[in-house]
């Protein structure tokens, strides 16, 4: 779909205002009509930027508005120590529901966005937007950032999923073309398109595996990155070929019976995790999948990897790391293979919402600013037209995802048979971003809150759009038609506290039941999960906010 661009109103007129009920605003500059605002995000880098920001200039230069941008890792930490300090913050954007809500109960943040809707034409549209299966009513979205009459906050659009099953290519060609493979898969077979290989079910994934292991040495079909805490992305893919994910909140869904479940009551868990079981004790994962971190997961980009869970950007990686080597045609997008007599094979859909925006009680008090920040945060957000049936980048968007219009030489490119656009961030020989120098790499920050897949651009190193881009888009376009699934678990704001302690518990049982060590029997474990750590109260209070959101009846 080809994206419009929306064009920004004039720079808004200078702010000059004091509250005989508050007193000054002290984020209020009278001599040059600027306000000052701090906004609080979950960024990408998490750094601050020196003086010569340009992200932070442009927003002063078309909003009247000087914005301290504080991104960190733990937001929901350190906006609790914010909003209890002198500081407060005047912007915030939290990443889920639970964050949002830790904060919302303390009564510090604007309760009702309603009267500035009239201001905010793209957040209208997201607001407004209707769920496909409720064209007359309000949408879920809507439904849960309502309050009565009052709208607790706006919000940007959930992300298409961009991750899915990848394959190296030339493998399960040659798979298919062996005795093992071609006699095992011939044309017509469930495990066939056409006569080209593709996996049906979790079964056909392991006999690909096991071929693997019998025919490239010192290569594995699958890793992961749990860096000694989790199980990295198995944890995120491997459940779905049965159901849901295995973790709170996200993996609790609701039933066609009405009912609140999740993978270890309904049995899903059991079989996916008796299936990695099965991966590891006959040693078709990479060893080092538990307790590597990211950064040391390279296996995948030497091409010692055949089966993964990576968004489109994995042949771009792929060949960043093999230069001279032609891999551009290693990887190929499958969609989920689907368990027999489970409801599995769908990709998982973050949510209703995606990133949860606020602003607080003191910086609405103070109309001019307020006026500017809902003109600023509305000009940021990436809007579905009905209209056109199109996702429309407002300027805003533009310049503080990508650089344009803020970086100079920073620009869209068409992509050939495509309505996605090419952005480069790297350094070409005219420009050096500010983003890409030391001072500056925390201005990646501006673009953290208001990212979205929907965008429709692909980000590249090379100044030309090149066959490994074109692949990339490709694979995204691929993983975003497959079928796929509302997470609703995100949606939930369960006790933290109590959801830490009981899917540190799982993990543990987890790990120690799939590489064989002495832990409890399955049956045991779920017992332990249901009462000794808290699941059945969990799921409870699960179901009461379903109740309260009006998805379930």
């Amino acid at each position: 779909m080809r994206k419009k661009i929306t064009k920004i109103a004039a720079v808004l007129l200078g702010i000059v205002c004091c509250f005989a009920a508050t007193g000054c605003d002290k984020g209020l500059n009278s001599d040059d009509g600027v306000s000052s605002v701090k906004m609080l995000i979950s960024g990408y880098v998490n750094l601050p930027t020196d003086s010569n920001d340009p992200y932070r200039k442009w927003v002063r230069d078309n909003y009247n508005l000087d914005v301290k941008l504080t991104a960190v890792g733990n937001l929901s930490g350190t906006a609790v120590a914010e909003f209890a300090s002198n500081d407060k913050p005047d912007i915030v954007v939290f990443d889920n529901m639970n964050e949002y809500a830790t904060i919302a109960e303390q009564k510090v943040l604007l309760e009702d966005w309603t009267p500035y809707l009239s201001q905010m034409p793209n957040a209208s549209k997201i607001v407004n937007m209707k769920d496909a299966d409720n064209p007359d009513g309000d949408s879920v979205a809507k439904q849960m950032m309502s309050d009565g009459e009052k709208l607790k906050g706006v919000w940007t659009l959930p992300d298409t999923p961009t991750w899915s099953l990848k394959i190296r290519e030339d493998w399960a060609e040659e798979y298919r073309a062996t005795t093992e493979g071609g006699a095992n898969y011939p044309a017509g077979n469930k495990a066939t398109d056409g006569g080209v290989w593709q996996p049906r079910t979790p079964e056909d994934l392991l006999n690909f595996a096991r071929w693997i292991k019998a025919t490239k040495p010192n290569c594995y079909a699958f890793t992961s990155a749990g860096n000694q805490s989790s199980l990295g992305t198995l944890g995120n893919w491997l459940p779905l070929m049965w159901g849901t994910v295995a973790e709170l909140p996200y993996g609790a869904y609701i039933t066609e019976a009405d009912a609140v479940s999740f993978p270890v009551v309904d049995g899903s868990h059991e079989q996916y995790i008796n299936y990695l079981k099965q991966i590891c004790d006959e040693g078709l994962i990479d060893p080092s999948w538990y307790v590597q971190s990211w950064e040391n997961k390279t296996k995948t980009k030497q091409g010692l990897i055949g089966i993964e869970w990576y968004p489109g950007s994995i042949t771009m990686e792929t060949q960043m790391h093999n230069e001279g080597k032609d891999t551009v045609n290693w990887w190929k997008t499958y969609a989920l293979p689907c368990a027999d007599g489970f409801d599995g094979g769908y990709m998982p859909m973050e949510g209703y919402v995606g990133k949860i925006i606020c602003v607080s009680k003191r910086a609405a008090l103070n109309k001019d600013k307020m006026n500017a920040i809902v003109k600023f945060i509305d000009d940021c957000l990436v809007y579905f037209d009905e209209s056109t049936g199109e996702y429309v980048r407002p300027v805003g968007y533009d310049a503080l995802r990508w650089g344009v219009g803020v970086e100079k030489g920073c620009e869209y490119k068409d992509i050939d048979g495509s309505d996605y656009k090419y952005v480069n961030t790297s350094d070409t020989d005219e420009h050096k971003f500010y983003r890409n120098t030391t001072q500056g790499a925390g201005a990646y920050d501006w673009g953290a809150w208001i990212a979205t897949t929907k965008d429709g651009v692909i980000q590249g190193s090379t100044e030309r759009v090149d066959a490994i881009t074109k692949k990339v888009v490709e694979h995204n376009s691929i993983t975003s038609k497959m079928k796929s699934k509302v997470q609703i678990g995100s949606s939930l704001n369960l006790d933290a506290t109590k959801v830490k302690d009981l899917n540190t518990n799982q993990i543990r049982w987890e790990y120690g039941y799939v590489t064989g060590a002495k832990v409890d029997s399955y049956a045991t474990f779920r017992n332990k999960w249901k009462t000794q750590w808290g699941g059945d109260e969990l799921l409870e209070e699960a179901e009461r906010q379903f109740k309260e959101f009006g998805i379930l009846k």
